[in-house]
């Protein structure tokens, strides 16, 4: 049976990594937060991506999920802080047994890397995140999130309690 797993990305920081690599490939880069801020309001570019990155997301999970199939849905951060719980649901998502010895050097490989990020990611990095929901609007952002949560536990995607 054909399944789909869904890998998705906090829209804000997803917008922010996008933001990013456009400024990249124009050949600049923002090193301090007053050039993140002028850039961020030229054309108002940060608000258009951040709109158009919760839209496509919307659309794909009403796509992914009106296919009548299996789907599993995985955040990029839940990878980021605990990757061995989240390959354990893919595991068992896909019905792949996993002997001792596969999850032994799966936990192994995952121990690794994250060693050889930790050690290569030593610089410090401006965190734009605060600055970036002011710009794009707190309230933009927390209605995005809303109707994110609200479409994906009305898909069944995720359970709230009450």
């Amino acid at each position: 049976m054909e399944k789909f797993i869904m890998v998705w990305r906090n829209p804000l920081l997803s917008t922010l990594a996008h933001f990013h690599m456009q400024r990249v490939s124009k050949g600049s880069s923002l090193q301090t937060l007053d050039e993140f801020i002028k850039a961020a309001n030229d054309d108002n570019s940060l608000q258009r991506i951040f709109q158009n990155t919760v839209d496509e997301m919307v659309k794909m999970m009403k796509r992914l999920s009106s296919s009548g199939k299996p789907l599993l849905v995985i955040s990029y951060e839940d990878m980021r802080g605990n990757l061995p719980v989240q390959l354990l649901r893919l595991i068992h998502f896909i019905g792949k047994d996993a002997d001792c010895e596969t999850l032994d050097r799966v936990f192994c490989t995952v121990q690794s890397e994250a060693k050889m990020a930790a050690k290569l990611n030593t610089r410090h990095k401006l965190d734009l995140t605060k600055t970036a929901t002011e710009i794009i609007g707190e309230r933009n952002v927390t209605e995005s999130f809303r109707v994110l949560v609200k479409l994906s536990a009305g898909l069944g995607l995720i359970h709230l309690e009450n």
